[in-house]
């Protein structure tokens, strides 16, 4: 079983493959990788992550840090159903992702 994607953040990792693809497909793989197995960690324990402050607790966002590459994907319950909310790089601006909650 894995999560949905908010449609930007599949948008986001689709951008973030496609970046690695140019420079090597197999880091492009391995990006694909890590992300499937932070994704099975989020399924399998939903708390085993850091938990985001800054919104409001009904959301649970968490935080999973994509091991090797420069990227966190932020999981929680957006209309009732637990999505990955955004798949950010570390550079990125925070909160960026906010809007994405409604």
């Amino acid at each position: 079983m894995s999560l949905p994607f908010h449609e930007q953040a599949a948008d986001e990792l689709a951008e973030a493959l496609a970046f690695y693809r140019e420079i090597d497909p197999e880091l492009a793989e391995d990006l694909d990788g890590a992300v499937d197995r932070r994704l099975q960690v989020a399924v399998e324990i939903p708390g085993a992550s850091r938990l985001e402050t800054s919104t409001p607790e009904r959301f649970g966002l968490r935080w999973y840090r994509v091991r090797r590459f420069p990227y966190s994907l932020l999981i929680g319950l957006v209309q009732g159903q637990r999505v990955v909310v955004a798949v950010a790089h570390h550079s990125r601006k925070p909160g960026y992702w906010r809007n994405r909650l409604e």
